[in-house]
């Protein structure tokens, strides 16, 4: 057994004999050990304190070499066998009295050495591979609660979207322009603050999901592969969907109620009337120009959807394309309404004008009459009265 020893020097790496790649390993075992001085398998070992310390060593907790004293040699070495036998399972091979004598046996001495060797080397063996196998368990509990924590944030993230969906799919749309007006500040307010937070848990799942099959490729594991219902593409799938659909069906009666407004050009048959027509026409563009940023809205939700690979992305297209004409007909249709009523303010102005200009002809033919019946009498002013 003393024959597969070897133990290679730091300095110059050199192979020894078994003898003294033994007696290498027991010197740097019990280095820095007090009263331990080990310089050859006979005398270094007669007071017990050679091997306590080698048990030591390895052992700290089987054996209290503070307590041991150089003096006490036959304590020492009882103990030091006893620890041995009982403690790590090697054979008695010596009694104190075989040890503690002017020439102790060396042969025998190395016998029962080798064994501690063994014993410790094994030990090392094993801790070695067992900590090997930790970091192993441990890089696989890791990965393991990392799946758990994905499967769990997208479990979460799916029960909002879904209860979002719900939320957005049940609500009843107002028939109030003002009631409308607060469930679209409502998804506005959804739209800028809500959303991107979970954008953003989205994107954390992502680079989540990356890291955990990054891992286990290090480790060469199967990769781990999310079940239908928790992968990232289902979530893309009901991501905006029902709240683009909300947007649209919120917008198109607005739209459509605005739009028969315009249409409608009973603006009065006089002055007071057609002004009172211009005054609620200007608070009608001042209401639909406050919906401009919400109808943008719509389209930036079409764009992140085309962007996200959203797979009915031709409907949402098509039913962007259809509220943005509406909302450039509205427009259009406003303005060509502004126009009308100018031109129609424009001419009541004109016929106010000619109801002076008429009420003043008749004053000036009363006022000539009277002058010819009278001719002593004063003229009345010629000029054109005030409006």
């Amino acid at each position: 057994q003393i024959q597969v020893i070897k133990i290679e020097t730091e300095d110059n790496r050199e192979t020894r004999s078994a003898k003294d790649a033994l007696l290498l390993w027991c010197q740097m075992k019990t280095a820095g050990y007090p009263e331990v001085n080990i310089h050859n398998f006979t005398t270094s070992w007669r007071d017990g304190l050679a091997f306590s310390a080698l048990i030591h060593r390895h052992r700290p907790d089987i054996i209290d070499f503070s307590k041991l004293t150089k003096s006490n040699a036959a304590y020492n070495l009882q103990h030091a066998f006893n620890t041995a036998e009982q403690q790590l399972g090697l054979i008695k091979l010596l009694d104190p009295e075989d040890v503690n004598m002017e020439n102790p046996d060396e042969k025998s001495i190395i016998t029962y050495v080798v064994s501690f060797y063994h014993y410790f080397s094994k030990m090392k063996a094993l801790a070695v591979e067992g900590k090997r196998i930790g970091k192993v368990l441990d890089k696989a509990i890791e990965i393991e609660k990392d799946i758990a924590r994905y499967e769990g944030l997208v479990s979460e993230l799916l029960d909002w979207i879904e209860n979002t969906i719900s939320v957005i799919s049940n609500q009843k749309f107002a028939n109030s322009l003002l009631g409308v007006q607060q469930q679209l500040q409502a998804f506005t307010t959804y739209c800028t603050t809500e959303k991107p937070c979970k954008f953003q848990e989205k994107g954390n799942l992502e680079v989540l999901l990356f890291t955990i099959q990054s891992k286990m490729r290090e480790e060469k594991y199967r990769l781990y592969v999310p079940t239908d219902g928790k992968t990232i593409s289902d979530i893309n799938k009901v991501k905006i969907r029902s709240a683009e659909h909300h947007v649209s069906e919120l917008r198109h009666p607005w739209l459509h109620n605005h739009d028969g407004m315009v249409h409608h050009d009973n603006f009065g048959y006089d002055l007071p009337a057609v002004e009172a027509a211009m005054k609620k026409h200007e608070a009608i563009e001042a209401d639909i120009s406050s919906y401009e940023e919400r109808i943008q809205v719509v389209a930036d939700l079409a764009q992140e959807m085309e962007s996200e690979g959203y797979y009915d992305i031709c409907r949402i297209s098509a039913q962007n394309d259809n509220i943005l004409r509406q909302w450039n007909l509205l427009k259009d249709l406003l303005r060509g309404r502004r126009g009308r009523l100018e031109q129609n303010l424009s001419l009541q102005r004109i016929f106010q004008e000619m109801v002076y200009m008429i009420d003043w002809m008749d004053e000036m033919q009363v006022t000539r009459g009277r002058q010819a019946r009278d001719p002593g009498q004063k003229s009345g002013s010629h000029d054109r009265p005030g409006p």
